[in-house]
């Protein structure tokens, strides 16, 4: 996920409707992973969703609801297991990674990698919550071992994902790196806005084009859907929706 790091915060979403403690027959609950550097895109992913929400405010058709560690009443015992017992309510899990991979939980390296081990395995089982995963794209120095050592954590955990989609319609100098270092060891989607903008060897590979409208995005999912499939799907053999999965849109 690539965008302009703001230097302001997200609203404090005090004067947005507050949340009630009976869950709504129709809400959505978006769990949301991060480590501590990406707090402002949290807090802009946060807003969105609080501005979702108001768009059906007083309706009965949907709610939206974003939850994550700093909405959750701590309790007794290990605190990262009050944030897996909401995290297994959820119905979405987005994830958000750039530089830092988090501190030990007392069973995994990171916060945010056992959320994401923890609702990959609920996915697996019954099929919810839906998982997204961004990783950012956005230069930074590292300025010390310590920095370094989280970045290589953030890298090896990012070659275990199982399915990339790169958004290549801007050529990010870091997307095309990706690429280079993903093309020799995993399968990988290419989506783009415009075709003839590209460089000569990404049209070698097949890319999906779409149109930045909803309706392009609406129209251009069950082509993605299928790609999917045919991508990960073994040689020979059809695969059942539950036997796939996208866990990372870098874009």
């Amino acid at each position: 996920m690539s965008r302009d790091r703001r230097g302001k915060s997200a609203k404090s979403g005090k004067n947005r409707k507050s949340s009630s403690s009976n869950r709504h027959p129709n809400q959505i609950r978006v769990f949301v992973a991060t480590p501590g550097d990406v707090s402002t895109e949290r807090g802009i992913l946060r807003e969105l969703l609080e501005d979702f929400d108001l768009m059906f405010d007083g309706l009965e058709t949907i709610n939206i609801r974003f939850v994550g560690g700093e909405t959750i009443v701590p309790s007794l015992g290990r605190a990262q297991e009050s944030i897996n017992k909401n995290l297994r309510r959820a119905d979405i899990f987005v994830g958000i990674m750039w530089n830092r991979f988090g501190s030990d939980t007392g069973k995994f390296e990171s916060g945010t990698e056992e959320e994401f081990k923890v609702a990959f395995d609920l996915w697996k089982e019954r099929g919810v919550p839906w998982v997204i995963f961004y990783f950012s794209d956005v230069p930074s120095a590292l300025n010390s071992a310590e920095e370094t050592d989280q970045r290589k954590k953030v890298l090896a955990f990012k070659k275990t994902i199982q399915l990339v989609i790169f958004d290549v319609s801007d050529l990010s100098p870091n997307v095309m790196i990706e690429i280079g270092i993903r093309s020799r060891h995993a399968p990988f989607i290419l989506l783009t806005r415009n075709i003839e903008s590209l460089p000569f060897f990404l049209k070698t590979y097949h890319c999906l084009v779409y149109e930045p409208t909803v309706a392009g995005i609406n129209n251009a999912i069950p082509e993605l859907a299928d790609l999917i499939r045919k991508t990960l799907a073994p040689k020979n053999k059809v695969v059942a929706k539950e036997d796939y999965q996208v866990h990372e849109l870098a874009m």
